[in-house]
Protein backbone atom coordinates (compact mmCIF):
# COMPACT_ATOMS: atom_id res chain seq x y z
CA UNK A 1 0.00 0.00 0.00
CA UNK A 2 1.27 3.48 -0.90
CA UNK A 3 -0.24 5.09 2.18
CA UNK A 4 -0.99 2.27 4.65
CA UNK A 5 -3.58 2.87 7.31
CA UNK A 6 -6.40 1.35 9.33
CA UNK A 7 -10.02 1.77 8.32
CA UNK A 8 -12.53 1.99 11.20
CA UNK A 9 -16.05 0.65 10.58
CA UNK A 10 -17.46 1.09 14.06
CA UNK A 11 -17.13 0.28 17.75
CA UNK A 12 -18.57 -2.68 19.65
CA UNK A 13 -19.17 -2.99 23.37
CA UNK A 14 -16.93 -5.98 23.97
CA UNK A 15 -13.52 -6.75 25.38
CA UNK A 16 -13.10 -9.68 22.99
CA UNK A 17 -10.09 -9.63 20.69
CA UNK A 18 -11.54 -11.75 17.88
CA UNK A 19 -14.51 -11.60 15.52
CA UNK A 20 -16.10 -14.98 14.90
CA UNK A 21 -17.07 -14.17 11.37
CA UNK A 22 -15.45 -12.61 8.31
CA UNK A 23 -15.53 -12.37 4.56
CA UNK A 24 -17.79 -9.34 4.73
CA UNK A 25 -15.39 -7.08 2.81
CA UNK A 26 -14.19 -9.31 -0.01
CA UNK A 27 -10.80 -10.73 0.82
CA UNK A 28 -9.87 -7.97 3.29
CA UNK A 29 -9.57 -9.38 6.85
CA UNK A 30 -11.65 -7.56 9.45
CA UNK A 31 -10.37 -7.59 13.04
CA UNK A 32 -10.66 -5.83 16.39
CA UNK A 33 -8.47 -3.32 18.24
CA UNK A 34 -9.64 -3.34 21.90
CA UNK A 35 -9.57 -0.63 24.54
CA UNK A 36 -10.89 -1.45 28.01
CA UNK A 37 -14.38 -2.94 27.42
CA UNK A 38 -14.87 -1.64 23.85
CA UNK A 39 -13.22 -2.49 20.56
CA UNK A 40 -12.90 -0.89 17.13
CA UNK A 41 -13.87 -3.00 14.12
CA UNK A 42 -11.13 -2.35 11.56
CA UNK A 43 -9.26 -3.55 8.50
CA UNK A 44 -5.89 -2.65 7.01
CA UNK A 45 -6.47 -0.39 4.01
CA UNK A 46 -4.73 2.37 2.10
CA UNK A 47 -5.72 5.79 3.41
CA UNK A 48 -7.92 7.60 0.88
CA UNK A 49 -9.80 10.90 0.80
CA UNK A 50 -13.31 9.76 -0.06
CA UNK A 51 -14.34 13.29 -1.00
CA UNK A 52 -12.23 13.00 -4.16
CA UNK A 53 -13.15 9.45 -5.21
CA UNK A 54 -15.26 8.80 -8.34
CA UNK A 55 -18.92 8.13 -7.54
CA UNK A 56 -18.80 4.46 -8.55
CA UNK A 57 -15.82 3.74 -6.28
CA UNK A 58 -17.43 5.71 -3.44
CA UNK A 59 -20.61 3.66 -3.85
CA UNK A 60 -18.62 0.43 -3.56
CA UNK A 61 -16.91 1.77 -0.44
CA UNK A 62 -20.30 2.50 1.09
CA UNK A 63 -21.54 -1.02 0.31
CA UNK A 64 -18.39 -2.55 1.86
CA UNK A 65 -18.74 -0.31 4.93
CA UNK A 66 -22.37 -1.30 5.46
CA UNK A 67 -21.74 -5.00 4.76
CA UNK A 68 -19.12 -5.20 7.50
CA UNK A 69 -21.29 -3.36 10.02
CA UNK A 70 -24.30 -5.56 9.25
CA UNK A 71 -22.07 -8.64 9.44
CA UNK A 72 -21.00 -7.64 12.94
CA UNK A 73 -24.67 -7.09 13.84
CA UNK A 74 -25.44 -10.63 12.67
CA UNK A 75 -23.14 -11.86 15.46
CA UNK A 76 -25.49 -10.15 17.97
CA UNK A 77 -23.04 -7.35 18.71
CA UNK A 78 -24.35 -3.84 19.28
CA UNK A 79 -22.20 -1.65 17.03
CA UNK A 80 -21.89 2.11 16.88
CA UNK A 81 -21.14 2.94 13.24
CA UNK A 82 -18.27 5.22 12.34
CA UNK A 83 -18.67 7.85 9.63
CA UNK A 84 -17.84 6.53 6.16
CA UNK A 85 -14.18 7.16 5.35
CA UNK A 86 -12.70 7.15 8.88
CA UNK A 87 -9.01 6.18 8.85
CA UNK A 88 -6.24 6.02 11.44
CA UNK A 89 -2.54 5.79 10.77
CA UNK A 90 -1.75 2.92 13.13
CA UNK A 91 -3.17 0.85 16.03
CA UNK A 92 -1.98 3.39 18.60
CA UNK A 93 -4.02 6.11 16.91
CA UNK A 94 -7.07 3.83 16.92
CA UNK A 95 -6.64 3.31 20.65
CA UNK A 96 -6.27 7.06 21.17
CA UNK A 97 -9.58 7.55 19.33
CA UNK A 98 -11.20 4.94 21.59
CA UNK A 99 -9.71 6.53 24.70
CA UNK A 100 -10.82 10.05 23.81
CA UNK A 101 -14.28 8.97 22.75
CA UNK A 102 -14.76 6.45 25.55
CA UNK A 103 -17.24 8.52 27.58
CA UNK A 104 -19.29 9.40 24.50
CA UNK A 105 -19.21 5.79 23.32
CA UNK A 106 -20.37 4.53 26.73
CA UNK A 107 -23.30 6.96 26.71
CA UNK A 108 -24.29 5.89 23.21
CA UNK A 109 -24.12 2.19 24.07
CA UNK A 110 -26.43 2.83 27.00
CA UNK A 111 -28.90 4.56 24.65
CA UNK A 112 -28.85 2.00 21.81
CA UNK A 113 -28.18 -1.31 23.56
CA UNK A 114 -30.46 -4.02 22.12
CA UNK A 115 -31.95 -1.56 19.67
CA UNK A 116 -31.91 -1.30 15.88
CA UNK A 117 -32.90 1.17 13.19
CA UNK A 118 -35.70 0.75 10.67
CA UNK A 119 -36.03 3.31 7.88
CA UNK A 120 -39.52 3.89 6.51
CA UNK A 121 -40.21 5.56 3.17
CA UNK A 122 -43.80 6.17 2.09
CA UNK A 123 -44.67 7.46 -1.38
CA UNK A 124 -47.59 8.11 -3.68
CA UNK A 125 -47.13 5.44 -6.38
CA UNK A 126 -49.30 7.45 -8.80
CA UNK A 127 -48.71 11.14 -8.13
CA UNK A 128 -50.46 12.11 -11.38
CA UNK A 129 -53.75 10.70 -10.06
CA UNK A 130 -53.31 12.57 -6.77
CA UNK A 131 -52.71 15.84 -8.62
CA UNK A 132 -55.71 15.19 -10.87
CA UNK A 133 -57.93 14.69 -7.82
CA UNK A 134 -56.60 17.89 -6.25
CA UNK A 135 -57.39 19.73 -9.48
CA UNK A 136 -61.04 18.75 -9.05
CA UNK A 137 -61.36 20.39 -5.64
CA UNK A 138 -63.92 23.28 -5.75
CA UNK A 139 -61.57 26.26 -5.24
CA UNK A 140 -58.99 25.01 -7.72
CA UNK A 141 -61.58 23.92 -10.30
CA UNK A 142 -63.21 27.35 -10.08
CA UNK A 143 -59.87 29.13 -10.54
CA UNK A 144 -59.07 27.01 -13.61
CA UNK A 145 -62.52 27.59 -15.12
CA UNK A 146 -62.10 31.36 -14.80
CA UNK A 147 -58.81 31.16 -16.69
CA UNK A 148 -60.20 28.86 -19.38
CA UNK A 149 -63.16 31.17 -19.91
CA UNK A 150 -60.81 33.59 -21.62
CA UNK A 151 -57.66 31.63 -22.54
CA UNK A 152 -56.12 34.49 -24.55
CA UNK A 153 -55.64 36.56 -21.41
CA UNK A 154 -53.95 33.82 -19.36
CA UNK A 155 -50.57 35.01 -18.08
CA UNK A 156 -47.66 33.15 -16.56
CA UNK A 157 -48.62 34.70 -13.21
CA UNK A 158 -52.12 33.19 -13.52
CA UNK A 159 -50.69 29.73 -14.16
CA UNK A 160 -48.29 30.09 -11.27
CA UNK A 161 -51.12 31.11 -8.96
CA UNK A 162 -53.09 27.96 -9.77
CA UNK A 163 -49.91 25.89 -9.46
CA UNK A 164 -49.29 27.30 -5.98
CA UNK A 165 -52.86 26.42 -4.97
CA UNK A 166 -52.28 22.83 -6.05
CA UNK A 167 -48.92 22.73 -4.28
CA UNK A 168 -50.46 24.01 -1.04
CA UNK A 169 -53.17 21.35 -1.07
CA UNK A 170 -50.62 18.64 -1.90
CA UNK A 171 -48.44 19.81 0.97
CA UNK A 172 -51.39 19.71 3.34
CA UNK A 173 -52.26 16.15 2.33
CA UNK A 174 -48.62 15.12 2.74
CA UNK A 175 -48.32 16.68 6.20
CA UNK A 176 -51.53 15.02 7.39
CA UNK A 177 -50.45 11.58 6.15
CA UNK A 178 -46.90 11.99 7.44
CA UNK A 179 -48.12 13.00 10.90
CA UNK A 180 -50.51 10.05 11.06
CA UNK A 181 -47.85 7.54 9.97
CA UNK A 182 -45.11 8.90 12.21
CA UNK A 183 -47.42 9.14 15.23
CA UNK A 184 -48.43 5.48 14.91
CA UNK A 185 -44.85 4.24 14.46
CA UNK A 186 -43.37 6.57 17.09
CA UNK A 187 -45.61 4.99 19.71
CA UNK A 188 -43.54 1.78 19.49
CA UNK A 189 -40.17 3.46 18.91
CA UNK A 190 -37.48 4.85 21.20
CA UNK A 191 -36.26 7.50 18.80
CA UNK A 192 -37.22 9.22 15.53
CA UNK A 193 -35.12 11.05 12.92
CA UNK A 194 -36.89 12.77 10.04
CA UNK A 195 -34.89 12.81 6.81
CA UNK A 196 -35.21 15.09 3.79
CA UNK A 197 -37.91 14.30 1.23
CA UNK A 198 -36.24 13.63 -2.11
CA UNK A 199 -39.15 14.40 -4.47
CA UNK A 200 -42.86 15.29 -4.62
CA UNK A 201 -43.89 11.62 -4.56
CA UNK A 202 -42.38 11.12 -1.11
CA UNK A 203 -44.61 11.51 1.95
CA UNK A 204 -42.43 10.13 4.74
CA UNK A 205 -38.69 9.49 4.95
CA UNK A 206 -38.04 8.68 8.59
CA UNK A 207 -35.71 6.54 10.70
CA UNK A 208 -37.06 4.82 13.81
CA UNK A 209 -34.99 3.43 16.67
CA UNK A 210 -36.74 0.40 18.11
CA UNK A 211 -36.01 -2.36 20.58
CA UNK A 212 -35.01 -5.60 18.89
CA UNK A 213 -37.92 -7.55 20.34
CA UNK A 214 -40.45 -5.07 18.92
CA UNK A 215 -39.48 -5.45 15.26
CA UNK A 216 -42.41 -7.77 14.48
CA UNK A 217 -44.82 -5.40 16.22
CA UNK A 218 -43.39 -2.49 14.19
CA UNK A 219 -43.83 -4.37 10.91
CA UNK A 220 -47.40 -5.31 11.86
CA UNK A 221 -48.11 -1.63 12.48
CA UNK A 222 -46.84 -0.85 8.97
CA UNK A 223 -49.16 -3.48 7.53
CA UNK A 224 -52.08 -1.99 9.44
CA UNK A 225 -51.28 1.52 8.18
CA UNK A 226 -51.12 0.19 4.63
CA UNK A 227 -54.60 -1.33 5.06
CA UNK A 228 -56.03 1.80 6.67
CA UNK A 229 -54.89 3.95 3.73
CA UNK A 230 -56.64 1.61 1.31
CA UNK A 231 -53.31 0.42 -0.10
CA UNK A 232 -53.13 3.69 -2.06
CA UNK A 233 -49.63 4.41 -0.73
CA UNK A 234 -46.37 2.53 -1.17
CA UNK A 235 -44.72 1.58 2.13
CA UNK A 236 -41.05 0.54 2.11
CA UNK A 237 -39.18 -0.50 5.24
CA UNK A 238 -35.38 -0.88 5.16
CA UNK A 239 -33.64 -2.74 7.94
CA UNK A 240 -32.80 -3.87 10.47
CA UNK A 241 -29.87 -1.46 10.40
CA UNK A 242 -27.33 -0.26 12.94
CA UNK A 243 -28.37 3.13 14.37
CA UNK A 244 -26.84 5.18 11.52
CA UNK A 245 -29.32 8.05 11.90
CA UNK A 246 -28.98 8.32 15.67
CA UNK A 247 -25.37 7.84 16.71
CA UNK A 248 -22.88 7.61 13.85
CA UNK A 249 -19.50 8.64 15.27
CA UNK A 250 -17.20 11.13 13.61
CA UNK A 251 -13.49 11.61 14.23
CA UNK A 252 -12.36 15.17 13.59
CA UNK A 253 -8.85 16.59 13.54
CA UNK A 254 -9.18 20.23 14.57
CA UNK A 255 -6.71 22.50 12.78
CA UNK A 256 -4.70 25.21 14.48
CA UNK A 257 -5.56 27.71 11.73
CA UNK A 258 -9.29 27.33 12.42
CA UNK A 259 -8.87 27.58 16.20
CA UNK A 260 -6.64 30.66 15.81
CA UNK A 261 -9.19 32.34 13.52
CA UNK A 262 -11.93 31.69 16.08
CA UNK A 263 -9.78 32.97 18.95
CA UNK A 264 -9.01 36.21 17.14
CA UNK A 265 -12.65 36.62 16.07
CA UNK A 266 -13.71 36.53 19.74
CA UNK A 267 -10.76 38.71 20.86
CA UNK A 268 -9.41 36.11 23.28
CA UNK A 269 -5.86 35.77 24.68
CA UNK A 270 -3.75 32.63 24.24
CA UNK A 271 -5.37 30.99 27.27
CA UNK A 272 -8.99 31.24 28.42
CA UNK A 273 -11.46 29.44 30.63
CA UNK A 274 -14.86 28.22 29.45
CA UNK A 275 -16.53 31.13 31.19
CA UNK A 276 -14.18 33.65 29.56
CA UNK A 277 -14.88 32.16 26.13
CA UNK A 278 -18.64 32.36 26.72
CA UNK A 279 -18.41 35.99 27.89
CA UNK A 280 -16.24 36.93 24.90
CA UNK A 281 -18.79 35.35 22.55
CA UNK A 282 -21.68 37.18 24.20
CA UNK A 283 -19.83 40.50 23.99
CA UNK A 284 -19.04 40.09 20.29
CA UNK A 285 -22.56 38.82 19.51
CA UNK A 286 -24.06 41.96 21.04
CA UNK A 287 -21.74 44.18 18.99
CA UNK A 288 -22.74 42.66 15.64
CA UNK A 289 -26.31 41.51 16.28
CA UNK A 290 -28.43 42.34 13.18
CA UNK A 291 -31.32 43.63 15.34
CA UNK A 292 -29.05 46.35 16.70
CA UNK A 293 -27.91 47.36 13.20
CA UNK A 294 -31.01 47.11 10.95
CA UNK A 295 -29.46 49.43 8.33
CA UNK A 296 -26.20 47.47 8.03
CA UNK A 297 -26.68 44.40 5.79
CA UNK A 298 -23.17 43.12 6.50
CA UNK A 299 -24.04 42.52 10.16
CA UNK A 300 -25.88 39.28 9.40
CA UNK A 301 -22.67 37.75 8.04
CA UNK A 302 -20.64 39.15 10.93
CA UNK A 303 -23.10 37.63 13.42
CA UNK A 304 -22.89 34.27 11.64
CA UNK A 305 -19.08 34.37 11.85
CA UNK A 306 -19.16 35.07 15.59
CA UNK A 307 -21.47 32.09 16.09
CA UNK A 308 -19.22 29.90 13.92
CA UNK A 309 -16.19 30.98 15.95
CA UNK A 310 -17.93 30.07 19.21
CA UNK A 311 -18.97 26.67 17.83
CA UNK A 312 -15.37 26.03 16.71
CA UNK A 313 -14.01 26.81 20.17
CA UNK A 314 -16.75 24.72 21.81
CA UNK A 315 -15.53 21.73 19.80
CA UNK A 316 -11.96 22.46 20.90
CA UNK A 317 -13.14 22.62 24.52
CA UNK A 318 -14.73 19.18 24.09
CA UNK A 319 -11.54 17.81 22.52
CA UNK A 320 -9.56 19.09 25.50
CA UNK A 321 -12.01 17.47 27.92
CA UNK A 322 -11.71 14.17 26.05
CA UNK A 323 -7.94 14.46 26.40
CA UNK A 324 -8.20 14.99 30.15
CA UNK A 325 -7.63 18.77 30.21
CA UNK A 326 -9.10 20.62 33.19
CA UNK A 327 -7.49 24.06 33.34
CA UNK A 328 -9.12 25.99 30.52
CA UNK A 329 -8.09 26.26 26.89
CA UNK A 330 -4.59 26.90 25.64
CA UNK A 331 -4.62 28.28 22.10
CA UNK A 332 -0.87 27.96 21.60
CA UNK A 333 -0.08 26.13 18.38
CA UNK A 334 1.75 23.15 19.98
CA UNK A 335 -1.13 22.63 22.42
CA UNK A 336 -3.79 22.80 19.70
CA UNK A 337 -1.92 20.35 17.49
CA UNK A 338 -1.45 17.96 20.42
CA UNK A 339 -5.05 18.15 21.66
CA UNK A 340 -7.03 18.69 18.48
CA UNK A 341 -8.48 15.18 18.14
CA UNK A 342 -12.25 15.11 18.69
CA UNK A 343 -14.65 12.15 18.73
CA UNK A 344 -18.29 13.20 18.48
CA UNK A 345 -21.72 12.09 17.30
CA UNK A 346 -22.19 13.30 13.74
CA UNK A 347 -24.77 16.07 13.45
Amino acid sequence: MNNPGIYIYGIINSATRELKGNGWNGGVPVYLIPYQDVAAVVSDEEIADLAHLPKDILARRLVDHQRVIEGVMSLKHTIIPMKLGTFAGNPSEVQEILARGYKTVAEVFHAVRDKLELDVVVTWPDLASVLKAIGEEPDIREAKQKLLANPRTITMADQMRVGLMVKKVLGGKREKLDLSIRSALSAISRGVRVHELMDDRMITNTAFLIERDRQVEFEQCLDRLNTETGETLHFRCVGPLPPYSFCTLEVRHLHFEDIEWARVKLCLPEHATKEEIKKAYQAQAVLVHPDKHPDSPGMANAFDEVNRAYKTLAEYELALEQGGGREGCSFREPDVRRNGLLVKIRE
